[in-house]
């Protein structure tokens, strides 16, 4: 009875398909840190200045897939758990790719 009633009501459940772009940003420059550190161990840290470029492009897509995660779990509109994973596998290439940054820039100098 209470279908008929109110059938009007277009009640949207948005399961989180929202922060599929973030979860997946996330998971590339993941790989591609994963990818950047595999090849400057086997080259000894022999490589052109371009693949250094790469690590930080990575490092902003990381940063801007958290950003757009974030953004979406606060608006309340999303309620799955894809927003929650692109905002931990963003959070952990973010940090990941400042640690590796910082690491670099005190390696540098000494």
């Amino acid at each position: 009875m209470t279908e008929r009633a109110f059938r009007f009501v277009k009640i949207k459940n948005d399961t989180g398909s929202e922060g599929r772009g973030s979860l997946w940003v996330g998971g590339i420059c993941l790989a591609v840190l994963a990818a950047l550190v595999i090849v400057s161990f086997y080259r000894r840290g022999n490589l052109p200045p371009a693949v250094g470029g790469i690590g930080y492009l990575s490092g902003l897509f990381s940063l801007g897939g958290l950003y757009k995660a974030v953004r979406l779990w606060q608006n309340g509109r999303t309620n799955g758990r894809r927003v929650q994973a692109a905002i931990t596998v963003c959070g952990i290439s973010s940090v990941l790719h400042i640690v590796l940054f910082l690491a670099g820039c005190i390696v540098s100098v000494l």
